[in-house]
């Protein structure tokens, strides 16, 4: 093809690096603004999820409290609110006494702390009382739901990053070039010459939301790993696709070459490949990855909680690895440990997690409903304990 020819495609040669620090002197590449980009957005997206959790939560936790002196004085003065009443008459001879001596000052006494916890989440379970009431009624005592997701968030995102960072650096390593970095194991934390595996960084997350539930099981005891993985698969695929902008700014994992009209000729391919048009494979995932978010985050405003847990990462899973496993069709040949065959690496590591997203919808499913955390069953719950 002679180069005359090319100017029916795009040229595409931007510089990978976007300025440069001062003083440090260190570059900052557009993959990386891409990438930062995508948690600073899932960050502002799980906020709100956890928030309405939090909302639909029976149980109030130590970080609940914002001021423990002030809800002392809400319980002293405000004797006439009906919810103050009750969290009183919860409390056990001991407890009481211990209240009535407690001022601002001695509002600290861990004894009295854990049995107005205790009340509170006493008479929080019980019928026709939500989170809302304790917020309105001590005010400026009791934490919002969203003021609460905020702190768990932020530590949250703290899991993930980590997660994603080392899996998708170990998914690479292993998965496509074990063979040199046997040979140079010290390259494997140098992670700014690149080389990052989506499947390993999935896997890095699974493991780092793990960790992150033993972590907080002390302020949501009723959050699930599965309904922690549907949280976090909502954000996950507007992050993934800002990541595969950033491949497409970097000009790697390239198409297969193609002379259709919308065909891209990269200036600089970061593997060295021939400079001939080809396909921005990495365009067609970012958009299928975009369309799975609305499609997660459409489903989350109408349903919320009310699917079975499981159900928005098992979406999530079919959508992008489906996509993935056809798309890799159009995807240049990259390197792996694998030396031969008809499907490339990226396929096979795609076919557990398709299978495993079936699952988990089907589960999620047939589980809507009889679970002990769904809203629309506790609702029933709560409605059938009133009447009797």
């Amino acid at each position: 093809m002679q180069i005359g020819n090319w100017i029916a495609w795009l040229y595409w040669n931007p510089p990978r690096e976007a300025f440069t620090v001062p003083l440090l002197d260190r570059p900052v590449m557009w993959y990386g603004i891409s990438f930062v980009t995508g948690f600073i957005l899932g960050y502002f997206l799980i906020v709100p999820i956890l928030a309405s959790f939090l909302r639909q939560s029976k149980h109030l936790a130590s970080i609940d409290i914002l001021n423990w002196p002030l809800l002392v004085k809400h319980l002293h003065t405000n004797n006439s609110s009906p919810l103050v009443q009750r969290c009183l008459s919860a409390l056990n001879p001991k407890a009481r006494e211990h209240l009535q001596k407690a001022d601002g000052n001695q509002a600290s006494d861990p004894f009295l702390q854990e049995q107005l916890l205790n009340s509170f989440n006493q008479v929080l379970q019980g019928c026709g009382v939500k989170r809302e009431d304790f917020e309105q009624t001590f005010k400026g005592a009791i934490a919002t739901a969203t003021h609460t997701s905020h702190f768990l968030s932020d530590r949250l995102c703290w899991f993930i990053v980590a997660g994603t960072l080392i899996g998708a650096r170990l998914g690479a390593v292993f998965f496509y070039d074990w063979p040199y970095f046997k040979e140079h194991p010290l390259e494997i934390f140098q992670v700014w010459k690149g080389g990052l595996a989506s499947h390993g960084g999935v896997l890095g997350v699974m493991l780092a939301l793990y960790l992150y539930i033993l972590y907080a099981r002390q302020w949501m005891p009723s959050l699930s790993f599965l309904r922690l993985l549907d949280f976090v698969a909502i954000p996950s695929a507007l992050a993934a696709f800002f990541i595969r902008l950033g491949n497409f700014m970097n000009q790697e994992i390239l198409g297969t070459p193609s002379s259709l009209p919308w065909a891209v000729l990269f200036g600089q391919p970061a593997d060295g490949s021939a400079l001939v048009p080809r396909h921005p494979v990495q365009l067609y995932e970012g958009v299928t990855y975009l369309i799975t978010f609305f499609f997660l985050y459409a489903l989350w405003r109408k349903r919320g909680n009310e699917v079975g847990a499981g159900t928005y990462v098992g979406y999530l899973f079919i959508f992008i690895f489906s996509s993935r496993f056809i798309l890799e069709f159009w995807k240049a040949t990259q390197e792996s440990i694998l030396e031969s065959g008809s499907l490339q690496m990226g396929q096979w590591l795609s076919i557990p997690f398709i299978l495993l997203g079936i699952l988990l919808v089907y589960k999620g499913q047939t589980a809507c409903g009889n679970c002990a955390t769904c809203p629309k069953r506790r609702n029933q719950a709560e409605q059938s304990s009133c009447k009797k």
